[in-house]
């Protein structure tokens, strides 16, 4: 890496607010389902479908993002990433029904598009003993944007609609959008020795197929995924189908899950930063999601409230603080490879766990029992433990 000024905060708070306004166009939506599908007569099931839709789109998307940072470069495949999460929220703030598939395929473009080259520009900025704890604070805008849409959508949408709410996250973007040219040019990305080009155009599946340790980082996010995104889908649910709780009182379990997450993700990467053990913060980590969930399966339902609050924040703290340490360790295991391409092909597995993780954790729980799910999520957790490659000496 060339001397130079020291970007690594700059750049990382800029990628870490793009995620954040990224994050907010789904969850915005997500947020304000009841009121979107009430006014465009879609069935209150609309929400799952959005997601799903968004989830598969950034599927697809991740599937081809490596080729365009190749032939782009980063700064303006992240600069697209925003246009299409505009586009998205201007398409679902129309409120025609027949634009409620092409919001959730643009916005998911979006999110598929967001980090292949956020690690690549992370890890030309970045001294390679900090990236943990950079990729870390860069993660941080999921939770972040969620928050933002939980707390100020509703009041948006009171005061003013649903639409103008949607024109609000969709202005954001936009603006976010023109600041980032100046931002690129402020922050170029530094060149050094890379990997042939013909390296980074290969297809997903054989770059994982010759990779072997981001293989196998690939399949542990695909378990940590799933395990992360059912907790934060059916906590809830679960609180009141079988610990009897109200909604309001749901929510705050909920909640303090999502703020450890806010919490872990930096302390998590700040610790593999300290300690330079990446893979053994992962294992512990896995550990600690495979414990919690087989705990809330087995004695979830007799636990006293501070025994399931301190539960439910460790949980939180695992298995939503993972990904920064994750994709770190992504870019360091990137040997022929570019780290955009490598990080594309990684996401194919996660993305496949965030969309089959809820559809397993429902039938599972629909034949046996909530129970049987977490114990699920526990064996998953704990297979993506196993899966992780040895620890870089």
């Amino acid at each position: 890496m060339t001397q130079g000024p020291d970007r690594s905060l700059f750049v990382a708070s800029w990628l870490g607010w793009v995620l954040a306004v990224c994050a907010l166009s789904f969850m915005g939506v997500a947020t304000l389902a009841p009121q979107i599908a009430a006014d465009t007569q879609l069935p209150r099931e609309a929400v799952g479908w959005f997601a799903g839709l968004v989830w598969g789109a950034g599927l697809a998307a991740s599937l081809v993002t490596g080729e365009l940072v190749r032939r782009w470069g980063p700064w303006p495949v992240t600069r697209l990433c925003l246009a299409a999460c505009a586009l998205g929220a201007l398409a679902m703030a129309s409120g025609e029904a027949m634009l409620f598939v092409l919001a959730a395929l643009l916005i998911g473009v979006g999110q598929g598009l967001e980090a292949p080259p956020a690690s690549q520009l992370l890890s030309a900025h970045v001294r390679v003993d900090r990236r943990p704890f950079y990729f870390s604070l860069k993660q941080t805008g999921v939770q972040i944007g969620a928050v933002t849409a939980s707390l100020l959508m509703p009041l948006l949408a009171l005061a003013f609609g649903w639409r103008a709410a949607l024109l609000a996250i969709a202005f954001v973007l936009l603006l976010t959008l023109m600041a980032l040219g100046r931002v690129s040019r402020a922050a170029p990305q530094r060149r050094a020795s890379s990997p042939s080009a013909s390296a980074g155009s290969q297809a997903w599946w054989a770059l994982l197929r010759e990779q072997r340790d981001i293989r196998r980082l690939a399949f542990a996010a695909c378990a940590f995924g799933a395990t992360q995104v059912c907790l934060n889908t059916f906590i809830v649910t679960w609180l009141i189908a079988d610990r009897e709780l109200s909604l309001t009182s749901a929510g705050l379990f909920a909640a303090a899950a999502q703020a450890a997450g806010l919490l872990g993700r930096p302390l998590w990467g700040w610790l593999a930063s300290q300690t330079g053990h990446s893979i053994r913060v992962l294992q512990a980590l896995g550990a600690l999601m495979s414990l919690c969930a087989i705990t809330l399966g087995v004695l979830g339902s007799s636990l006293n409230d501070i025994a399931l609050c301190v539960c439910v924040v460790l949980f939180g703290l695992s298995a939503s603080g993972w990904n920064g340490v994750f994709l770190s360790e992504v870019a360091e295991r990137c040997t022929a490879v570019p780290i955009a391409a490598a990080t594309a092909a990684a996401m194919v597995p996660l993305y496949l766990g965030l969309i089959a993780g809820p559809l397993l954790f429902a039938a599972i729980s629909q034949v046996a029992h909530f129970a049987s799910g977490f114990i699920a999520l526990a064996i998953a957790a704990a297979l993506g433990t196993l899966w992780l490659p040895a620890a870089r000496q």
